[in-house]
């Protein structure tokens, strides 16, 4: 080692790894002030991280967000991540089956994907109608999962007299169901 050269000391490495991403999220965070964007990237490349940032500037700005994805774990971490946040957050067939106006339906013990992806989603589309919450701002993470069908129902929700923002973050290397994004 050489005194001229530049060196790096890491005492901690995640440290070193958290202050990179917290850099690289400030970076992409006024992405936001699009009405549409979508961001795609692989696994760890902090998406979520990213739609976490989105959300709070959002309420920051007095918006009324919505902040969704396709599975429930995932839900549950951003839940924990904005839970000190007046938003809705939850994974989508949640959120969707228990929103303002939408009737029942009772959901059989062994419904499977083909059960979801037509008996429910042709149960949202014929009750959306019904529903009557708006957002100014919808984060939709995971958003490879998603069908067309349910990012039309989401985009439904917004306000048309607020910001009218549609985020999706995707990693289109990761579709673990083949909808149509």
């Amino acid at each position: 080692m050489r005194l001229d050269e530049p060196q790096i000391l890491i005492e901690r490495p995640g440290d070193f790894v958290e202050q990179i991403s917290g850099d690289q999220t400030r970076a992409l965070e006024s992405l936001d002030l699009n009405r549409r964007v979508c961001v795609t990237g692989g696994a760890g490349t902090g998406k979520t991280r990213l739609a976490t940032a989105w959300a709070r500037r959002a309420v920051q700005r007095g918006e009324r967000v919505l902040v969704t994805c396709f599975n429930e774990p995932l839900a549950d971490v951003a839940a924990a991540r904005l839970g000190d946040l007046d938003l809705t957050v939850g994974n989508f067939h949640h959120i969707a089956r228990s929103i303002d106006g939408m009737p029942p339906l009772e959901v059989p013990d062994d419904a499977d994907g083909t059960w979801w992806d037509t008996v429910m989603t042709g149960h949202l589309v014929g009750n959306w109608p019904k529903v009557t919450v708006r957002y100014d701002t919808i984060i939709v993470d995971e958003a490879q999962d998603f069908s067309l069908a349910w990012l039309s129902l989401l985009e439904q929700l917004l306000a048309p007299d607020g910001a009218q923002r549609m985020m999706l973050l995707a990693d289109t290397s990761q579709t673990i169901y083949q909808r149509g994004f």
